[in-house]
């Protein structure tokens, strides 16, 4: 699908996929994808409405091609908050390009999203085919950019983030930036985000990702949306783009981000715990004839602690099954 929001509409957008969409010339109208289509962008974004009248919340913005014009989002106007998205594999052929443009939107907010492997092959500049922001007050945070490639130039700070320097209010941190130089006044890093498979638009981070426990809790917005449905819309937005809990600790990294445990991961997509293991009785993340002494040990002594496998708070056959279903499953 393609999308435009002009003039004084409220515009809410929450867990929708623009993709795969072909846009053949500048000017337009907007139409349903996979078709040519006529616009600037897959995404349009324009009008005066901020705060939580303008939300673009959780989305997927990729594998968009785009003659002439910006591959993945244009924000002209308004006050917007994006966040939790991904834009990537997006292609433009415009010499003047990238996939997220703002320009003339001062309050924009643009946090926990990822930007990552576009390009725009024919663009005069270095500072193409990522992110492009040219707008006061522009708000980046717990965000990622990276493999980002304009103008036959890889591995170049300007083509995967770029913010007008003459702008003021500008805030940029906790953001991994590809080949990021430190001239970019913010709290940011280059270092690799490990991610899963980027080939493929899978933007979770890997174990040892400098990534995880890394962003600033303050920096996500309301859930305004009321993603999780509990009434509650004035907590921080709870779900994550692939809607698992947005706040979970992963024990193994360091806490490097801002705010009480669990500290949320940069990019849109949280780590999540590893699953129990309910058979390792011996907690030695191996199944063995072990674990069976240790739950039978356990069982007999009535031992909660050791054998309540299905958590009911008694001991019971049920405890069994679930225990021999879980030896016979094997650890994840």
């Amino acid at each position: 699908m393609a999308a435009g929001i002009h003039d004084q509409t409220v515009s809410r957008i929450y867990g929708s996929d623009f993709s795969r969409n072909e846009s053949v010339t500048r000017w337009g109208s907007f139409a349903p994808g996979p078709i040519l289509v006529e616009g600037w962008a897959p995404v349009y974004l324009s009008g005066d409405r901020s705060g939580d009248e303008n939300l673009f919340i959780n989305n997927t913005v990729t594998h968009n091609a785009v003659q002439e014009g910006v591959s993945g989002m244009y924000v002209i106007g308004g006050q917007p908050t994006i966040a939790g998205c991904v834009f990537a594999h997006n292609t433009s052929s415009f010499p003047y390009v990238s996939t997220v443009s703002v320009r003339l939107a001062d309050g924009t907010r643009f946090i926990n999203n990822v930007v990552a492997d576009n390009t725009a092959p024919n663009a005069f500049t270095n500072n193409g085919s990522g992110f492009v922001g040219n707008t006061n007050d522009l708000v980046v945070q717990n965000s990622i950019f990276w493999n980002n490639t304009a103008g036959g130039v890889v591995n170049n700070q300007g083509n995967n983030f770029y913010s007008n320097p003459t702008k003021t209010g500008v805030i940029v941190d906790r953001v991994i930036i590809d080949q990021w130089d430190g001239t970019i006044p913010g709290v940011g890093s280059g270092d690799d985000p490990l991610f899963a498979d980027a080939a493929n638009a899978d933007y979770t981070l890997l174990a040892g990702s400098p990534a995880i426990d890394a962003g600033d809790n303050a920096a996500l917005p309301a859930d305004t949306l009321d993603a999780d449905g509990d009434l509650d819309v004035l907590e921080a937005l709870p779900l994550d783009l692939a809607g698992n809990p947005r706040f979970v600790d992963d024990p193994s990294a360091t806490d490097s981000g801002v705010g009480g445990a669990p500290i949320v991961d940069l990019g849109p997509i949280e780590v999540q715990a590893p699953a129990a293991c309910v058979a390792d009785c011996d907690g030695s993340g191996t199944l063995n004839l072990d674990d069976i002494d240790c739950f039978v040990a356990a069982f007999l002594s009535s031992n909660l602690a050791g054998a309540d496998c299905d958590g009911s708070g008694t001991l019971n056959l049920d405890d069994i099954d679930c225990f021999v279903a879980g030896f016979l499953a094997g650890c994840p």
